[in-house]
């Protein structure tokens, strides 16, 4: 029972949502079967979780039909008329915090009615609510159409030598409405083009080659160029070009994110985003702007995706914070939002999050402990940023203390190992990592040689022309090579 499409409806209500359902069964506006009354009585008790081993269908049954034997089918049809209730409720509940379709829906009635003088009061007070701005998003766009196209398409509308200003309304909205929606279609299509290397639609083909060649419009509503910026930042293969592209994206998503949904923000964040982990792939420095788009995201949740956080992105929000030394804040949103986490790898990733706090910390030897208390899994991604961070902890403790030389080796043997079977990595992805472990060997033989300022300054221009090693791990070892080198002009100096 506890697969059904019942249980699994009633166990995503919250507690207020369960509290609202118990009224609406017990209305005999809405229901007026007793037993469908007497079977949620039984239900509710084990909701939300139904993980009680006293749930069983056959005690739902007797809370139901007390004086009768078992029926399989009996209970199967009474189940299903409660589904249909928690579904109808569920919808009226939608209806009812929708503020602007139930104020319409009272309008719609009067027109039906014949009432005209209520039906255009109501319909001017609609027009009204959206005042005189000229910024719309896609849904207010259609609430608007639907008000005008109401208030033209009915029977009293003709009235003659009248300019028909609903009508023009309308034509106007839809002609918004569409670029809108073309520019967040083409957007979706880039991006899973430039993932999936899929074929372009060809009216998306067509307006694609039609930005490519005019610069952006002037519009009244900035949502619009803010759209064909987003077209233009994934079309651009020119880096410095497309840098600016960024720039006036960010500026113009920033100064509009109030006033837009949650759907284009979400959206938006994540081309921004990625843009961000691209840049920063190739060696420019995006910390402080990664940041501050997923601040801005949690801020009012628009980064979620129903109330949940990819893994990764968990991983990559405490490190960007880390990076910009908002240490505080990093511990802070592990332990507010955790619970937005994957399972069943939640524990993982909250392991690798603490590891990077301990590791800005500087606290390298908890750091390289609760790295190493953790099991091995199957999941390549997890063990690169495992893998990586340990080996990167590991050689802090041994700059620190010569007794991890042994660590440190046998974790650059492991870590090597694992990037060259792991044909899963892209070519790029396991020579750069693979550069990555044998620049820190090299620079470990140095250490262990007392080499001089000029074969260390050799090995710094070495890694900094190398341009396969990811840049984070360049940044990290480029700056132990430094001071090393300071410390060898140190003591040549007289």
């Amino acid at each position: 029972m506890r697969n059904t499409k019942l249980i699994q409806l009633l166990s995503k209500l919250d507690t207020n949502e369960l509290k609202a359902f118990d009224k609406f069964v017990i209305s005999p506006y809405f229901n007026t079967n007793k037993r469908i009354i007497n079977l949620w009585k039984y239900l509710k008790k084990y909701a939300p979780s139904f993980d009680s081993a006293k749930f069983t269908k056959e005690k739902a049954f007797k809370a139901t039909y007390p004086k009768e034997a078992f029926n399989e089918n009996n209970l199967r049809q009474l189940r299903s008329k409660l589904l249909k209730l928690v579904e109808d409720f569920l919808a009226i509940e939608r209806f009812k915090n929708d503020d602007f379709r139930f104020r319409k829906e009272i309008g719609d009635a009067y027109l039906e009615k014949g009432i005209k003088d209520e039906f255009e009061k109501k319909n001017r007070a609609l027009q009204q609510s959206f005042g005189a701005t000229h910024f719309l998003t896609s849904q207010a766009l259609k609430q608007k159409l639907s008000i005008h196209h109401q208030a033209y398409f009915n029977e009293w509308h003709v009235e003659e030598n009248q300019y028909p200003e609903n009508l023009a309304a309308c034509t106007e909205i839809l002609e918004k409405f569409y670029l809108h929606q073309k520019l967040l279609y083409t957007i979706e299509w880039l991006s899973f083009r430039k993932k999936y290397n899929l074929r372009l639609p060809n009216n998306i083909k067509n307006y694609v080659e039609y930005l490519r060649k005019h610069s952006p419009e002037e519009y009244n509503e900035t949502i619009h160029s803010t759209f064909e910026n987003a077209v233009k930042l994934l079309l651009q293969e020119d880096k410095a070009l497309a840098n600016n592209i960024y720039i006036e994206l960010k500026t113009q998503f920033v100064s509009i994110y109030e006033k837009i949904d949650k759907k284009s923000k979400n959206l938006l964040l994540r081309l921004l985003i990625n843009y961000c982990i691209d840049a920063a792939h190739k060696g420019r420095e995006t910390s402080k702007d990664m940041f501050e788009l997923y601040r801005l995201g949690i801020s009012d949740g628009a980064i979620f995706y129903k109330n949940l956080l990819t893994n990764v992105s968990f991983i990559n929000i405490v490190v960007s914070a880390l990076k910009v030394n908002e240490i505080k804040w990093a511990d802070n949103f592990i332990r507010k939002e955790s619970y937005r986490l994957y399972q069943p790898q939640k524990t993982i990733y909250l392991s690798i999050a603490n590891a990077n706090i301990f590791f800005y910390k500087e606290e390298f030897e908890n750091c390289l402990r609760l790295l190493s208390s953790m099991v091995s899994t199957n999941l390549t991604t997890v063990e690169v940023i495992k893998r990586s961070l340990k080996l990167k902890a590991a050689f802090e403790c041994y700059l620190l203390d010569v007794n991890y030389k042994g660590i440190i080796y046998a974790d650059l043997e492991s870590f090597s190992k694992f990037i060259k079977r792991k044909k899963i990595l892209s070519p790029g992805k396991r020579m750069g990592f693979l550069n990555f472990i044998n620049f820190t060997k090299r620079f470990i033989n140095l250490i262990e040689k007392e080499a001089t300022q000029k074969d260390l300054t050799n090995l710094h221009d070495l890694l900094i022309q190398q341009a396969e090693i990811p840049n984070d791990y360049k940044k990290w070892l480029s700056k132990h090579i430094n001071k090393y080198i300071k410390m060898e002009l140190h003591k040549a100096t007289p």
